[in-house]
Order: C-alpha cells, then structure tokens, then sequence
C-alpha cells in the first residue's frame, strides 16, 4: 500500500478542521486538490474517510477507526523528514577532528562552543597528533578533517588556511635578550636552547626559519611535554622557539614572551581535506564554523 505524506497530511488535517476549504488553506492547495488527496488515498484503501455534504464535513467509522494509526504515521514521517534534513545540514552525526596540540589549547575551545550552539545533536571526536602526523590521519580517512599547519605541500590533501601564527621566544625574565624589542635569529646561537622534539610541527617550522637566516641552532636539550619544556628554560637560562598560540594564556610565572625578527617566521593554520573527497555534512558545518569564527583570523580578512 503507497500512502504519501501528502496524503496523510490531508487526511490528518481534514479529521482536525472538518471542512476541506480550511485543510486545503493549510496546505497552500486548492480546493479540487486537496479533494483529488483524499480521493486518491480512499482508492488506496479501499474505503471512504469522510462523509461529505454541502453543510459538514464528518468522519466516517472507517476513518475514524483509521485516524489514530494516521496520525502516528504522520508523526513519523515529519520526525523522519526532520532527522534526514539535520543530517543534511550537518546537525546530526559524528564528527572526527584531527588537531596539533596547539590549536587544541589555543583555537578549539572556541571553535567547540560556537559549534555546539547550533550542533548540539553531533558526537565530536577529537584526535590530538603532532604537524607531522595530522597529514597522515587526514590522508587516511582517520579524521574528517584536520586543524593544524601543512608542514609540506601534499598533492592529495587541501590546505585552507584560517589563522596566521607567530613564532615567539621564550626566555627568563633576567635573559639578556628578555630587555629586546625583537629578537634577530643571528643572536640565537650564543645561548642555550630548549628545543621541542624534532617531530612537533613548531620544531620543525623553528628549524626551517633559522636556516632561511642562515642560522644552524644545536639544541642543549629536546623535550615532547611544554611542561618540561618551560622548567627547562627555566633552570638552563635558554631559550624556547614556540608558536605564539601555544604561550598566549599560559601562566609563564617568570618568563618573557619575546618576538622574532629578521626574518619574522610564521605557520599558517587551517583546515585540512581529502582532496577529490567531499566533506562529510558535519564536516562541512564545522568549517562554517571555522570561516566566520573570530578566533580564527589572517591578517586583513
């Protein structure tokens, strides 16, 4: 048996205002085709629904008996109708996030809330992944989509960039390049540094910066966890190269935020994509989110 929604709805609406003129107006029909509705679906069932006169419009036992299970129905499908379109629009689902460590302190959160004020419905799962290993999650479908810097050009992913992020020094308050408004890398090599692993992405962007200004910087130390990192500088009097995002907030407690200069070095961080494979709706509602956030801004857009 093949009942319409449309169907339904006209029966539904008839049983409630027993007048065809008024079901038909809340339809946004004519008359003659909401009267053709409920035609088709009496031949449908093999019974009539309504008894009609030029006065009343009344149900008849057969309809009567039938409106409960049609109203149910009806119910079902409106419920249906608006599940598969929250889908469509990304509001219902999962979603697998692959983000540095940096983004995940400094931009997340952010994101996170203005996204659930209108995605409550959709399971957010995060992965955290060093630069160096975000590409890969995202490459092999392991995540939606990825939140980072793309270290190195790759023909099967797509980079759209979001926010620009300083690389910065960390020193002691009592360093001697603590009193600089910048600091140029070619200073660099006289003290001590505190490099984070060779594997994390600002380790990586640090590296490729100094070499542009024709530094080789030779740490005393590599550490993967920022806490060790910082009570590092700390009882080494050294220096610390990280991205601006990753000390804005924290609690230096004796330290100095200094920047970097000749050259300025900078990563770029965005959203990462599967090329040839379109997003996913979640995904899609996520980069909305992403595009118009404030947290989330180049210079000059």
């Amino acid at each position: 048996m093949n009942i319409s929604f449309r169907q339904l709805q006209a029966f539904v609406l008839g049983a409630e205002t027993r007048a065809f003129s008024a079901a038909a107006q809340r339809m946004a029909i004519s008359q003659p085709g909401y009267s053709l509705l409920i035609r088709q679906m009496e031949e449908t069932l093999g019974f009539r629904l309504f008894d009609r006169s030029t006065r009343k419009v009344d149900l008849t036992p057969a309809g009567a008996e039938w409106l409960p299970s049609a109203q149910r129905s009806l119910q079902q499908m409106i419920e249906t109708r608006l599940h598969a379109e929250d889908v469509r629009l990304g509001r219902r689902g999962a979603l697998r996030v692959g983000v540095v460590p940096s983004a995940a302190y400094g931009v997340l959160p952010a994101l996170l809330l203005a996204y659930r004020r209108s995605n409550a419905a959709v399971r957010v799962e995060l992965h955290e992944e060093p630069a160096a290993g975000l590409a890969e999650l995202v490459r092999d479908r392991s995540v939606d989509l990825g939140l980072g810097p793309l270290l190195l050009p790759e023909p099967d992913l797509v980079f759209e960039p979001l926010l620009r992020d300083d690389l910065v020094l960390l020193v002691p308050r009592s360093h001697p390049m603590a009193a600089l408004p910048a600091v140029r890398w070619k200073l660099l090599p006289r003290y001590d540094y505190i490099a984070a692993s060779a594997h994390a992405g600002a380790r990586t962007q640090a590296d490729q910066a100094a070499a542009s200004a024709g530094v080789s910087l030779t740490p005393l130390h590599e550490v993967s966890s920022l806490t060790t990192l910082l009570g590092l500088v700390h009882a080494c009097s050294g220096y610390a190269i990280l991205p601006r995002l990753l000390v804005t907030g924290l609690n230096l407690d004796g330290l100095v935020v200094c920047s970097l200069d000749h050259p300025r070095a900078w990563r770029d961080l965005g959203l990462i994509w599967p090329r040839g494979n379109a997003p996913s709706p979640v995904a899609q509602a996520f980069a909305e989110v992403a595009r118009n956030s404030q947290a989330v801004r180049l210079p000059g857009r």
